[in-house]
């Protein structure tokens, strides 16, 4: 086991793994030290690709622990070595909005603008403190439940591409990146707007802005984005960045500075993304409904854990190939403490996609619950051989090996 790995496992406790936001996975932890939660980023490979990333990361990661603000995630504390990244930052309770989206969680229109305008209101601030994002996506934006938003992985774009902020060839997504980020020019604040811009785009009509040709008006693609919407993100999203708004606080200003009538505000938007669907959950039959999926989340996350399980088992009765309900079902058994029936629902989803890693590890999991010591540490090595960066099945192992952690 490497030093880091060794430190990650003596100072904090991994809890779940949020999700991959891109530049990472990301984790949520508790730290003993701080006796707090926290969320943990731990780099992708891709990010750390030159000799000269560690140099940048620690100034860039220094520069970000000085940023604090609502709607950012403070960097706490970040680490390297031998190759291995991670930063800590301040615990935001809730979910990428990619991964809201894929659980079927549609914002209305109301809280799509809200998102985006506490988003620019942050940038401004980091902006102004000198940092440019440069990898703003659905999941570089967690949101709570009332779709409070705050951005994430400052600084770590500038670290991997200190001139375009193209941390990889697919990363963020062409959809998402300004045109002069696509062309690998020098970037400014004003890429950011266009980031901006583009997620609101992604939430208000379902897709992403296209990268070639004319983008399409989103009163286009959805009736119910007033005009007065449409043309302050068309500015956003402007080709030229002398035409978009010149700072985030302008952003931020202009979009409150809309009226939205009541009608238009309410009016909920497009759910799902195949960019993210497999961030947040496997992937589903066709057969499922995605509105029966979405009764059982709901009434998961509002903790109606009986009514959750009788929901998920008459869908899995009904579409017994349904690898989502069985990892759902299992995540239901397993958050009321009935390992034994959470780990035969997991066994289920793994036979059905067994070069899933994360159904590995959530099965390792509920098997720990029933005392299966030897067995978990089989499925957790098994998610990690699938996934050599599934960072949490590494620490699993290495705790219950008890692997000797230097002070």
């Amino acid at each position: 086991m490497d030093s880091l790995t060794a430190h990650l496992v003596k100072h904090y406790r991994i809890e779940a793994e949020i999700g991959d936001c891109g530049l990472g996975r990301l984790f949520e932890a508790s730290s003993a030290s701080l006796g707090s939660r926290v969320t943990i980023l731990v780099l992708s490979e891709s990010a750390a690709g030159d000799p000269q990333f560690g140099e940048r990361f620690d100034e860039q990661m220094r520069r970000a622990q000085g940023v604090h603000h609502r709607a950012l995630m403070a960097v706490t504390h970040f680490a390297h070595e031998n190759g291995t990244y991670y930063v800590v930052m301040e615990h935001s309770a809730g979910r990428t909005v990619g991964q809201a989206l894929a659980e079927g969680a549609a914002p209305r229109l109301r809280d799509a603008v809200a998102v985006c305008q506490r988003a620019a209101e942050g940038l401004d601030f980091a902006h102004r403190s000198g940092l440019v994002h440069g990898a703003l996506h659905l999941d570089t934006i967690v949101v709570s439940e009332r779709w409070e938003a705050r951005v994430l992985g400052l600084g770590i774009a500038k670290a991997a591409d200190p001139v375009s902020l193209s941390t990889s060839p697919v990363w963020p997504p062409a959809g998402y990146r300004s045109p002069e980020q696509r062309a690998g020019v020098p970037l400014d604040a004003r890429a950011d707007i266009y980031g901006l811009g583009a997620v609101l785009y992604r939430l208000l009509t379902g897709v992403a802005p296209a990268c070639d040709g004319e983008i399409a008006s989103p009163g286009s693609l959805n009736a119910q984005v007033p005009p007065t919407l449409g043309d302050a993100l068309m500015r956003m999203l402007a080709r030229k960045p002398r035409e978009r708004p010149q700072t985030a606080r302008e952003c931020a200003a202009l979009l409150s500075r809309l009226s939205l009538p009541r009608d238009a505000a309410d009016a909920p938007l497009p759910a799902g993304d195949a960019e993210t669907a497999d961030n947040a959950q496997p992937a589903a039959a066709q057969e499922i409904s995605e509105s029966s999926v979405r009764t059982a989340l709901a009434l998961y996350r509002s903790r109606q854990w009986e009514a959750a399980v009788a929901h998920l088992e008459e869908m899995a009765r009904a579409s017994p190939r349904g690898t989502r309900v069985w990892a759902y079902l299992g995540a239901a058994h397993y958050a009321v403490g009935q390992y034994r029936e959470a780990a035969e629902a997991l066994r289920r989803a793994v036979s059905l996609r067994p070069e899933n890693a994360r159904l590995h590890y959530n099965l390792a999991s509920a098997l720990l619950g029933l005392g299966d010591v030897n067995e978990a540490r089989n499925e957790f090595e098994a998610a990690w051989n699938l996934d050599p960066a599934y960072t949490a099945a590494a620490l699993a192992i290495a705790a219950l090996d008890g692997a000797d952690i230097p002070g």
